[in-house]
């Protein structure tokens, strides 16, 4: 999933995208209609200046928007045009396939997965990361302001598997360290630090496990779109059940995660 954006509350996690973004949430993900099955099939099927001009359009519109949340149908509506022939030139290709691409960081610059934030914790739309690593495991990273004035890095780790054509993945970790991703920060090596105990955590309040937090929550991510410099995602939720069957997180389908190449935070 995204990837996955990062999640810090009680709310649905991703994606971008690997948030991710991974972001990064399995079951299947609703597509544009005119993807191909065609597993062999490449982006060949469009000329290099079409692929170009298409992802130039998909990127001025995502940064246009990256911080809004006031018209993401209208938004969505109008990348879903601008995908689909690229999904559908891309095929359909196995996780298998795609590992390798997928791998290092990535910069989530849209997706309409939003979720509601607590008071205490802003995150910056403009400053979402996902590492994937070729470990089974990814981290999903975000600038957020604690109590409106303390910078801190949100991170969220997950575990992936995988299921033939989409990436399965879990949340199992969340937590804060007290700085900002910026343009000297390295993602995988941050990625690297967290993971190996050479940088650690802060861990949030009361744990982080579902339902109140996005520890425990599952889900999965499609790749319908990959190449060197862009990364685009479908990602579901799964629910999330309490020992009785009740549903305590809803899930949801169908979220849109455009991830850029990034080997450092954006400026």
């Amino acid at each position: 999933m995204t990837y996955s954006t990062i999640v810090v509350a009680s709310v649905r996690p991703l994606i971008a995208g690997l948030s991710l973004s991974l972001a990064m949430v399995g079951c299947a993900t609703t597509e544009p209609e005119t993807r191909t099955s065609t597993s062999n099939q490449t982006s060949a099927a469009l000329s290099p200046t079409s692929i170009a001009d298409a992802k130039a359009q998909i990127r001025r519109i995502a940064m246009a928007n990256i911080d809004r949340t006031d018209n993401l149908a209208e938004v969505r509506a109008q990348l879903d045009v601008l995908v689909a022939p690229l999904a559908a030139a891309y095929g359909t290709k196995t996780v298998a396939e795609e590992l390798p691409g997928l791998l290092g960081g990535w910069r989530q610059i849209w997706t309409d997965e939003i979720q509601p934030q607590p008071p205490i914790l802003r995150q910056d739309p403009r400053q979402v990361y996902q590492v994937i690593t070729d470990r089974g495991f990814y981290y999903n990273f975000a600038n957020v302001k604690l109590f409106g004035f303390v910078d801190a890095i949100g991170a969220l780790r997950g575990v992936y598997e995988d299921r033939g054509e989409t990436l399965g993945i879990r949340f199992t970790k969340d937590g804060f360290k007290l700085a900002k991703i910026d343009a000297r920060t390295n993602l995988v090596e941050l990625t690297e630090n967290l993971e190996s105990g050479r940088d650690s955590l802060i861990g949030t309040p009361g744990g982080g496990q579902a339902p109140n937090g996005p520890i425990g929550i599952s889900g999965s991510l499609r790749t319908i779109y990959l190449d060197q410099d862009i990364r685009i995602e479908t990602g579901t939720q799964d629910d999330f059940r309490g020992p009785d069957g009740t549903v305590l997180v809803p899930g949801s389908t169908n979220g849109l995660f455009i991830l850029d190449r990034a080997v450092t935070g954006a400026l």
